[in-house]
């Protein structure tokens, strides 16, 4: 991903690699609420219909192997260089149970001439957002109101350990990031002929 403006300044061995309910739950809802987003607070709002995926280094928040960064839903979403077209969405729940707190939308990205590429869009939105009075800013501060139904945090990969920097050899199929390491793990057959030295 490369050392840019907006990585996040976290200890070593540390990486900002949050799961669905962490993005919906630590930052997406606290940002409609207009509450206090919690270390890292430097996710940018962006309006991402001026830049394609590749020109995010710079301008969103680098994390795991991805950008994140805050936006409005809109109905298309097209670049000077192509289109998102979104694949599908599913709904995210609230850990150890069936409560839904938001929704995924899965999107990929199209050059102008209709071809597929690797980069991959998820887009998080809330359900069902009630916030508190005492949670709005006032309008005597001069904050302007969020509008939650329209806020989404959007996160944007390249499949296939394709990002720049990434280190990784590949990413499985939900995107997740695997090392070289994880990898031949994997790969080994039989786990049984694996003998490990006793006590």
């Amino acid at each position: 991903m490369g050392d840019n403006s907006n990585a996040v300044n976290l200890p070593p061995g540390f990486q900002f690699y949050p799961n669905d309910e962490e993005l919906v739950v630590h930052f997406l809802h606290r940002k409609a609420a207009c509450l206090p987003i919690r270390h890292p607070n430097n996710i940018p709002d962006l309006d991402i219909s001026p830049y394609d995926p590749w020109d995010l280094e710079d301008k969103a928040l680098a994390g795991g192997n991805g950008w994140y960064f805050f936006s409005r839903r809109v109905k298309d979403r097209v670049t000077a260089n192509g289109y998102w077209i979104p694949l599908g969405e599913e709904s995210v729940a609230a850990s150890g149970t069936s409560k839904k707190v938001g929704m995924k939308k899965y999107l990929a990205f199209y050059t102008g001439d209709g071809v597929e590429t690797n980069w991959i869009m998820h887009e998080f939105r809330l359900l069902n957002f009630s916030s508190s009075s005492s949670t709005r800013p006032s309008k005597s501060r001069g904050t302007p109101k969020i509008d939650p139904r329209r806020l989404v945090l959007c996160r944007i990969f390249e499949k296939y350990g394709g990002s720049k920097g990434s280190g990784a050899c590949n990413d499985d199929e939900d995107g997740t990031e695997l090392s070289c390491l994880d990898e031949v793990f994997l790969s080994l057959d039989d786990l049984d002929e694996i003998s490990l030295p006793s006590r």
